[in-house]
């Protein structure tokens, strides 16, 4: 019987590229999210610390220049924490768009493995029932072996 021969390997090689691929995308969009929540946990410190300078200076009765260009750094602020949270939303629907593509291309690559699965297991069990009928085969060919035949015993006694 002829060996083992897959006709779709070349597809199976694209189908796990194809899923590297999205896998390492995947993973860069990880990073991507973290950094951008790293970014946003840093800005709303950083507000929560000018706030709270701006409202000791109040207390302690700072000039209204003063309180006013310590007003608007929070308001800068402020601003670029929002813009941190537009980072992270969008960050967020990338990482979900990535997760889908990877699944999707690891689905393609398990069904075409899965054909692959199937295609060998059905090879390995024909190879077998041709071994069995190869060797049922050879042993109907034989001729029986009888030890009360004239010849038998004849070449045992000698």
């Amino acid at each position: 019987m002829k060996r083992f021969e897959f006709k779709l390997q070349a597809v199976l090689t694209l189908r796990q590229r194809a899923e590297q691929a999205a896998l390492e995308k995947y993973s860069r969009a990880i990073q991507h999210r973290q950094g951008a929540a790293t970014q946003l946990e840093e800005a709303e410190m950083e507000l929560s610390q000018a706030r709270r300078q701006w409202l000791n200076a109040l207390a302690d009765g700072c000039p209204a220049a003063r309180a006013a260009q310590m007003l608007g750094f929070c308001q800068m602020i402020e601003e670029r924490k929002r813009q941190c949270e537009q980072t992270l939303t969008l960050a967020d629907v990338e990482l979900n768009q990535a997760s889908q593509k990877m699944l999707f291309a690891r689905q393609q690559r398990e069904a075409v493995e899965t054909f692959l699965a199937r295609k060998r297991e059905r090879y390995n069990r024909q190879l077998q029932d041709d071994e069995r009928k190869l060797i049922d085969d050879l042993v109907n060919r034989r001729p029986p072996i009888s030890f009360t035949s004239p010849s038998v015993v004849q070449r045992n006694w000698n």
